[in-house]
């Protein structure tokens, strides 16, 4: 992980101010209007791309003309950077610049990664305000290289640490300390009228299959980062349609999510099977069942197009098979779909979209094999 890479864009934005007035603070602009949380979160919500011109736009609101022509001249390096930052928090999986937006949706953004995320944001602009010798940033410590750094942490917080490290500086964050075991002795929250996750949680409990499909992804459902079940829970409720989740050690999700405190696995309502799996923890949602469909991977349905008044194919904005199942389900006429990458319908919507959801109707089409592998169909069983 090239975390001494994560300033760059900020080295490059101090480095292109020369019409700056005296007394020029990145941290300052950042934090303006609390602007690095406003950041974070469209990163979360959107992934980095359109997050320069968004940062620039909030400057300009702010007054900081200069600043904001600053950063739309350079927004390709800044959105790269943006992404390895909030990469580092390994809160939402992959949102760097060119790579598949597979868990950057507003429901993944729950209030322990969005102050996190924040958090990266707001000490990386503080290093750069302090590069020059100067005293390392609250928490951090003064250690000589990255590698040195990563030692250190490790020996902090064995197997569940995140680090950070520029101009000498170390800082280690652990997501141990609120990690439950999966034993019956963790008892959650009470719920509250505010959420709608359900109390019935089930310990030592997997939820087998029935996962969410994301519309481009090597692996077959959604999982995001948390550090809790309670962090677990209300992804779920934040994520459409979901109403099952199983949370799990972060070991059993390293290839996605380095060094997180814990993995969970977003699921639907049914087809599931209750499990027995030591220290893994599952619960379910009070949200609305969605509608159902049938499930079939590496499939194209080539033909039956739901058809538009002006004579154009069907196609909606989605981001994952449930919700594709759902337009189909509220779409008359629609009696099948097919879902695909984003860049298969981006000349067709208003705005980014994760992925395109073509619908189609009940009969006139013929499934086919995607040998790209990045097509995923289903056909609407009930409404």
């Amino acid at each position: 992980m090239a975390f001494r890479h994560l300033v760059v864009v900020l080295l490059a934005l101090a480095a292109c101010q020369p019409t700056q007035v005296d007394g020029f603070s990145f941290s300052n602009l950042l934090k303006k209007s609390e602007l690095a949380r406003d950041l974070a979160t469209f990163v979360l919500e959107k992934g980095v791309d359109g997050a320069s011109s968004f940062f620039a736009d909030r400057l300009e609101e702010a007054g900081e003309v200069d600043a904001a022509n600053d950063i739309r001249q350079v927004g390709d390096l800044i959105e790269e950077n943006i992404g390895l930052m909030v990469d580092a928090t390994a809160c939402a999986g992959s949102v760097a610049a060119g790579a598949g937006i597979v868990s950057a949706v507003s429901a993944l953004a729950t209030p322990a990664c969005l102050d996190t995320a924040t958090g990266v944001l707001n000490l990386v602009s503080d290093a750069v305000d302090n590069d020059g010798g100067q005293a390392c940033p609250e928490g951090a410590i003064p250690i000589s290289d990255a590698a040195s750094c990563v030692e250190h942490c490790e020996s902090v917080s064995p197997d569940c640490f995140s680090w950070y490290w520029d101009h000498g500086c170390c800082l280690c964050k652990s997501y141990c300390d609120n990690v439950p075991g999966g034993t019956e002795t963790y008892t959650p929250p009470t719920t509250d009228s505010t959420t709608s996750c359900s109390p019935d949680v089930q310990y030592n409990v997997d939820f087998w299959g029935a996962d969410i499909v994301p519309v481009t992804t090597k692996w077959a459902d959604t999982a995001v980062s948390a550090a809790s079940p309670e962090d677990c829970c209300e992804a779920c409720s934040l994520y459409d349609f979901c109403q099952a989740w199983t949370f799990t050690a972060g070991s059993n999700c390293q290839e996605r999510f380095p060094n997180a405190a814990g993995c969970c696995f977003l699921k639907k309502g049914s087809g599931y099977e209750v499990r027995s799996a030591p220290g893994m923890i599952s619960g379910t949602t009070n949200t609305p069942p969605p509608a159902q469909c049938s499930l079939e991977f590496d499939t194209d349905l080539t033909g039956g197009d739901l058809l538009t008044a002006d004579g154009f194919d069907t196609v909606v904005a989605t981001i994952s098979d449930v919700t594709c199942c759902n337009s189909c389900a509220q779409t008359p006429g629609c009696g099948a779909w097919t879902m695909t990458p984003p860049s298969f319908c981006q000349d067709r919507l208003n705005g980014p979209a994760v992925g395109c959801c073509f619908l189609k109707t009940s009969s006139g089409w013929t499934a086919t094999k995607d040998d790209q592998g990045v097509m995923t169909s289903g056909v609407l069983l009930s409404r």
